[in-house]
C-alpha cells in the first residue's frame, strides 16, 4: 500500500487517501503460469465456466476507494471531499475520470455535489430517503407491481414482530398513541387516513433493529406517495385506526399471536384493496402517473 499526501487548500489541512499499487509481478506470473496451462491443454476438459478478464474502468476504481473511505468514517457526513484538481493529483488520472466517479458517489447517495461559490462535493448520511430513490428507481425500471410492493411489506413487518415484542418500551407506545390522535383530528377535518402508514413506521422502529427501521420508513414512505393513486374512502381509514387501537392494546397485553394474526390480516386488506381497484379500472396505475380523480394526499 503506497500513501500519497496532498495538501487540501480549501479545509486548511492535510489528507491522505490510499492509493492500491498495480498488480506485482508474482501476480503476473501466476497469470502467465495459467496461460501456459491452458495452452498445453491441461484446462481442455474444463467447463467454460470463465470469462475473459476485462479491464477495470479507471472511475470504477476511484469510485470504489472513495467509497470505502466515506463508509469507513475517513469522510464524515457534512463534509466537503478535496477539490476535483486535489483527486487528480492524488489518484494521477485526468478531470473526466474524477467527475465520472463522483457521479457514481452522488447516484449512490453518498454525497450531493453544490454549484456556485462555496459549493462542492459533500458527503451526505445516509438515512431512509436515500433508500426510497433507490426502491423507486427499481420500482419504475422493474415496473414492480403494487401487489409486490405489498407482499415484501408483509415479509418485512411480520419478520419484524417478534422484535417488536422483545423491545418495544413505554415510549414507542407513546409515540404510537400520539400516531392515533394525529389520524384521528386528521378525520375531523375531512383529511382521510394520513399518518396512517406513519404507524407503521413506528412499529418497525420498536424493533429496536436500526436497519428494519430505515427499511421500513423508505417503504412506508413509498407506499404512502402509491397509494395516492387508488380509492380510499373515509371509511376505510376509520376500520384502520380502530385496527390500529386494537394492536397497541394487543402490544401492551403481550399478545403476540393474535397480534401477529390481526396484523397479517390487516396488510392482505391493502392487497386486497389494490386488487380490487385493478378490477374496477384496468391495471394499476404506476408511480409518477397519477389519476386526475385521485385524491392526492389522503392515506
Amino acid at each position: 500500500m503506497k500513501q500519497v499526501c496532498q495538501k487540501v487548500v480549501d479545509n486548511d489541512k492535510d489528507k491522505c487517501l490510499n492509493v492500491r499499487q498495480m498488480p506485482h509481478a508474482t501476480d503476473k506470473k501466476r497469470a502467465a503460469g495459467m496461460d501456459q496451462r491452458v495452452n498445453s491443454g491441461d484446462f481442455r476438459d474444463e467447463p467454460r465456466v470463465f470469462a475473459p478478464l476485462k479491464p477495470q474502468r479507471l472511475s470504477e476504481e476511484v469510485y470504489r476507494q472513495l467509497k470505502e473511505a466515506i463508509l469507513g468514517g475517513y469522510y464524515k457526513p457534512g463534509d466537503r471531499l478535496p477539490s476535483e484538481k486535489a483527486f487528480c493529483e492524488t489518484f494521477g488520472v485526468g478531470r473526466p475520470v474524477i467527475r465520472e466517479a463522483l457521479r457514481s458517489l452522488e447516484n449512490s447517495g453518498l454525497i450531493s455535489v453544490r454549484p456556485g461559490a462555496g459549493g462542492g462535493a459533500f458527503v451526505q448520511k445516509i438515512d431512509s430517503s436515500t433508500l426510497a430513490g433507490m426502491f423507486e428507481g427499481i420500482i419504475k425500471m422493474d415496473k414492480v407491481s403494487l401487489e409486490e410492493i405489498t407482499e415484501a411489506r408483509l415479509a418485512l413487518e411480520m419478520g419484524s414482530l417478534p422484535l417488536v415484542f422483545e423491545h418495544i418500551n413505554a415510549e414507542h407506545l407513546d409515540e404510537l398513541e400520539q400516531n392515533l390522535k394525529e389520524v384521528r383530528d386528521n378525520l375531523e377535518r375531512g383529511v382521510r387516513g394520513k399518518r396512517n402508514l406513519g404507524f407503521h413506521v413506528i412499529l418497525l422502529k420498536a424493533s429496536g433493529n436500526q436497519l428494519l427501521s430505515k427499511i421500513g420508513e423508505a417503504l412506508m414512505g413509498l407506499m404512502s406517495s402509491l397509494l395516492e393513486e387508488y380509492e380510499y374512502s373515509t371509511q376505510r381509514s376509520q376500520q384502520i385506526l380502530k385496527v390500529h387501537e386494537h394492536l397497541i392494546h394487543l402490544l401492551r397485553t403481550k399478545r403476540f399471536e393474535e397480534a401477529s394474526r390481526i396484523l397479517e390480516s390487516h396488510i392482505h386488506d391493502t392487497f386486497h384493496l389494490f386488487r380490487k381497484h385493478r378490477h374496477n379500472n384496468g391495471p394499476g396505475r404506476r408511480m409518477g402517473r397519477k389519476g386526475a380523480n385521485s385524491p392526492g394526499g389522503s392515506r
